[in-house]
């Protein structure tokens, strides 16, 4: 709290050098003042949290994509800019994004997990970041100006809450749901409409269909439950 951060965190990232936390009452940075003391005396910083400017409510994720950072909030998707959560034109068509995600398959598209489904964005921008100068780091008051955004739609055949995006090696997508235990997004080809989806409950090892997790991790897929860390197989692998 002295720190000016009195909300409790549910994601955090370090991002250009800046410390950024999501909590359930927004986003904030920790402030570096610049240091200042006189020859002989210890050295004091007053570190503190600024609240970031565009919304007020949950952020649950953060996630790096095409060197810009994004948020996924309560109250829609953001890219952080500076000191402030930008909010893309179509945002009202995405809704609550509930986790973040990408594909390797994919490198121009942004997934968001939704209280009902999942969601595709295009990513892409005429401003490309220029470099810093030489020894120096890209501070928020000097950050491009924001990506443009489209939304393009949901993955259909998918309604679950999805909390959590992980990419494995081929590009495909595996979903950790509310409820209703993991899905496997596996995509046909090079459009992302072409996709086929596997489900996955109790009757293919999992312990329980809820509080489950998937992460990508040295070219495996593990899933952390409430009793243990699992592994999981890709369809047709023995």
């Amino acid at each position: 709290q002295l720190s000016g951060l009195n909300e409790y965190c549910l994601s955090i990232i370090r991002w250009r050098g800046q410390l950024y936390v999501g909590t359930i009452q927004g986003i904030y940075r920790l402030f570096h003042p610049p240091s200042s003391h006189s020859p002989g005396k210890r050295k004091y910083n007053s570190h503190s949290f600024i609240r970031v400017k565009g919304t007020k409510l949950v952020c649950w994720q953060f996630i790096q994509f095409q060197k810009r950072l994004f948020a996924g909030c309560e109250d829609g998707l953001f890219e952080i800019v500076g000191d402030t959560a930008v909010k893309p034109p179509d945002n009202y068509k995405i809704g609550q994004v509930l986790s973040l995600g990408t594909s390797s398959r994919f490198p121009g598209y942004l997934f968001a997990g939704l209280p009902e489904g999942i969601a595709v964005c295009e990513i892409s921008s005429s401003t490309l970041d220029k470099k810093s100068p030489k020894g120096q780091s890209l501070t928020p008051d000097r950050f491009p100006g924001p990506a443009r955004i489209r939304y393009r739609g949901r993955i259909r055949g998918i309604s679950e809450t999805i909390r959590k995006i992980a990419c494995d090696n081929d590009g495909n997508l595996w979903l950790s749901t509310n409820v209703k235990g993991i899905i496997y997004l596996r995509f046909a080809g090079d459009d992302v409409r072409q996709f086929q989806i596997y489900r996955f409950g109790k009757e293919n090892g999992l312990p329980e269909v809820s509080w489950n997790s998937v992460a990508f991790f040295s070219g495996q897929l593990w899933l952390s439950t409430r009793i243990g860390m699992y592994k999981l197989l890709n369809p047709g692998e023995k």
